[in-house]
């Protein structure tokens, strides 16, 4: 049965806006335990794609031949919040490929890190598209741009020849063909899939056998959590609540990923669009079905309080409202 899920926006006790999400949760027999909403239509997946863009990169070698360590591969993954730690390692990648933060074609914005934006506010430090959310994916995309001796200037264009190579194992990985492609916000072609692919291709990446290319980035992404968004970001702290049993990766525009190892030996897979966009429907959510399917034990719940019922505060610090997840037949 589809069930109707809907994200409240409460001020007070009352119901102030309502975010309606579109969702599928499948175990590793593809078989569909959960859905609601649009299921069937295709969404661009934004940045839940970045491990596969990754793995792409992976599959070429690209780790090897410039010796990527795990921290630098789960930082290609990432939508990082510009901290310290991610601008060095985004620094470290290029330097490894002989380049400098200047190759990168991500445009530039200010970071979610305080620090660094009031830096850079303050123009203590230079504005560099090396803070762009995206610069470790597209640090990871000119090292395999580099391994496999193509130019490195324009690669942002759909027609640049990388862009083949990461589209053909994706479609390869999904079994699928995209219905569409459009252009990020950070310049790249991205794809349209529908929720239940999605779903698929990160079960695919939870379950990879060991020493294969999904599983270096499955291990990656979860051995260093902090790298694939950041501080008190949802992923890095879903992660470390699971301790390397699941992977987790948001995109713009309200879209959201899950893969979780459960008791059984076995895997599912949550893939989540909220329809409005507006992301914060989407953390609340998926933990809300997550609970309600039992994939998430009790205390595993307790961690994640923060994203089940976030409350909403006003400029002075008050408690105005709560944000309220609504499960219906």
């Amino acid at each position: 049965m589809i069930k109707k899920v809907t994200c409240s926006v409460n001020r007070g006790t009352l119901e102030e806006s309502q975010h309606e999400i579109n969702s599928v949760v499948i175990n590793q027999e593809n078989k569909v335990l959960f859905q609601s909403g649009e299921m069937d239509k295709s969404y661009c997946l934004r940045s839940t794609l970045k491990p596969f863009q990754c793995a792409a990169s992976l599959e070429k070698g690209t780790d090897i031949k410039y010796n990527l360590s795990q921290k630098e591969i789960a930082t290609t993954c990432a939508s990082h919040h510009g901290e310290e730690e991610h601008i060095n390692t985004v620094r470290s990648i290029l330097k490894k490929i002989n380049l400098t933060e200047n190759s990168l074609e991500c445009g530039f914005h200010l970071p979610l890190n305080k620090e660094n934006k009031a830096k850079l506010y303050s123009k203590e430090i230079k504005h560099s598209n090396i803070y762009n959310n995206c610069s470790g994916k597209h640090s990871g995309l000119l090292a395999m741009i580099k391994n496999l001796g193509f130019k490195t200037n324009g690669y942002i264009n759909h027609d640049h020849p990388i862009h083949k190579h990461i589209n053909r194992y994706i479609e390869s990985l999904s079994g699928a063909r995209p219905k569409h492609f459009a252009t990020d916000g950070c310049s790249l072609p991205t794809p349209y899939f529908n929720l239940f692919t999605l779903a698929s291709m990160y079960i695919k990446l939870i379950s990879a056998p060991q020493g294969s290319t999904l599983s270096k980035v499955f291990n990656a992404m979860t051995k260093f959590p902090k790298m694939v968004s950041g501080t008190k970001g949802f992923d890095t702290f879903f992660m470390q609540t699971f301790k390397g049993k699941a992977v987790s990766k948001g995109g713009a525009e309200g879209m959201q990923a899950i893969a979780i190892k459960t008791g059984n030996g076995g895997y599912v897979s949550l893939a989540l669009k909220v329809s409005d966009g507006n992301h914060r429907g989407n953390y609340v959510s998926c933990v809300k079905i997550l609970e309600h399917l039992n994939i998430i034990n009790q205390e595993e719940s307790k961690e994640l309080s923060t994203f089940i019922k976030p409350n909403q505060h006003n400029l002075n610090k008050l408690k105005v409202g709560e944000l309220v997840c609504n499960i219906l037949d």
